[in-house]
């Protein structure tokens, strides 16, 4: 057996208490993996709790863990490619996530586009070929993903197969109540969850619906959604603890997903995860 540990969280918008409080969950639950699933940055406006930009790639790049991927979120616009230039790429790549797949292990992870706001900034720093981004701007840059999903998708199903339907990590939440309010959630990644079935799927954008539910997870048929929100002073975060059959990608034979601060646990057989 082979297990592996990957922490997730979301909508740090800079907040130097938030990432101070991700620096010790590190620190804590040791992760294989720190999957940020938008909104790293904040175009908000700084204030005096915030990271600048600069300051926040340095800070996520010195993040005791060995791999860190991201998924953008709406908040990733303008100042993207300045978090990008400062991002120290000799001493940790820069692995962005965008309608593609990124494996570590056993586990195949596929990171999800954001439809909301701007995301010209964020493409332009996207590498041609592969997920590490290249400061090397003729190496750089994308058009945007076809208006229909399923065209990028599918292939990655076809190649990775029922190990690209274990964890899928999508800012905007694939579905309503009672972990996300309805004006926050993508359709599209609706139809896409129940047409496939993922395992997991991970996600953030609405801070406050899960709170005050007192919910962070939910099915759709049968992929168990997660969002455990996020607060102001307090870190919110899952840690997803994988036990693999094999060290090639596969469908894990168990996931414990703990849930924080509140230390809720889940735990997920599974069986749906046919060929």
């Amino acid at each position: 057996m082979t297990t592996l540990r990957v922490l997730t969280v979301t909508d740090l918008h800079q907040s130097r208490t938030l990432g101070e409080g991700l620096l010790r969950a590190v620190r804590e639950h040791q992760p294989d993996l720190v999957a940020c699933v938008g909104d790293v940055l904040d175009f908000s406006g700084r204030r005096g709790s915030q990271f600048i930009t600069p300051e926040c790639a340095e800070f996520l790049a010195a993040l005791p863990v060995k791999e860190l991927v991201f998924c953008r979120g709406n908040h990733d616009a303008e100042d993207w490619p300045i978090f990008m230039e400062s991002w120290p790429h000799e001493r940790r790549p820069l692995i962005l996530l965008h309608g593609t797949a990124h494996v570590v292990g056993p586990l195949v992870m596929v990171g999800f586009p954001c439809d909301t706001g701007w995301d010209g900034p964020w493409r332009e720093t996207l590498p041609k070929v592969g997920n590490v981004a290249m400061l090397d701007h003729t190496q750089s840059g994308r058009k945007s993903l076809t208006a229909n999903p399923s065209r990028w998708l599918r292939p990655l199903l076809r190649q990775h197969g029922s190990a690209g339907r274990v964890l899928w990590l999508m800012h905007e939440p694939p579905m309503t109540q009672p972990i996300a309010h309805p004006m926050t959630c993508n359709p599209d990644w609706f139809k896409l969850v129940s047409a496939h079935q993922p395992l997991l799927c991970v996600s953030g954008h609405d801070h406050h619906t899960p709170a005050r539910n007192g919910v962070w997870h939910a099915r759709v048929g049968q992929s168990v959604c997660l969002n455990v929100g996020q607060g102001i002073e307090t870190l919110h975060y899952t840690v997803l603890e994988f036990t693999f059959p094999s060290d090639a990608p596969c469908v894990p034979a168990r996931v414990l997903v703990r849930a924080f601060p509140s230390g809720a646990q889940l735990d997920i057989n599974p069986v749906q995860l046919v060929p």
